[in-house]
């Protein structure tokens, strides 16, 4: 075969990759994570339970993480602003109980987010990150009203993400 037949076959391969992803993998997302377990099970600190399964911003963090900490402005601004129209933030913490209210006593600058603050459950934990094979934190779900995750990444892309989606009020 001669370098164009194969560049161009490469490129038609990656193309048909892109198109397939687009259109199968919320597919597979649906499929493969159908609804949110309960609220069981969760120790809330800030807030009380949502009342329903979706929609909602769901993140996963911990007070020791750096990262974590980082995202608390732009989360409390996403949900100032989304949970208004029915969609807010929810963090959930991936450590003891113990532990996360020591750090938000501690806190500097004080923990001040008005978004509903817990400690996730084992089995909300496990269903979340183990159908998305996600391991790190912090990590982000964007739930649709339906209860199902529609999208998962890092927070920081979590305006992008809910700026593609068609079931926004």
């Amino acid at each position: 075969m001669n370098g164009k037949h194969c560049l161009g076959c490469s490129i038609v391969f990656a193309l048909a990759m892109v198109a397939a992803s687009i259109i199968v993998c919320p597919l597979i997302l649906s499929v493969r994570f159908p609804s949110l377990p309960s609220w069981d099970g969760v120790v809330w600190l800030r807030g009380t339970a949502p009342t329903n399964a979706g929609p909602a911003m769901l993140v996963f963090g911990a007070s020791w993480c750096p990262d974590c900490v980082a995202e608390r402005p732009r989360l409390e601004a996403l949900h100032r602003t989304w949970e208004p129209r029915g969609i807010p933030v929810i963090a959930l913490a991936l450590q003891p109980e113990s532990e996360l209210r020591e750090a938000i006593a501690v806190a500097d600058p004080p923990v001040t987010n008005t978004y509903p603050l817990g400690v996730s459950s084992r089995a909300l934990h496990r269903a979340c990150n183990g159908a998305m094979s996600v391991t790190n934190i912090p990590s982000a779900f964007l739930i649709d009203p339906k209860g199902r995750i529609c999208w998962y990444g890092n927070p920081g892309n979590l305006e992008a993400a809910l700026s593609k989606q068609t079931w926004l009020p």
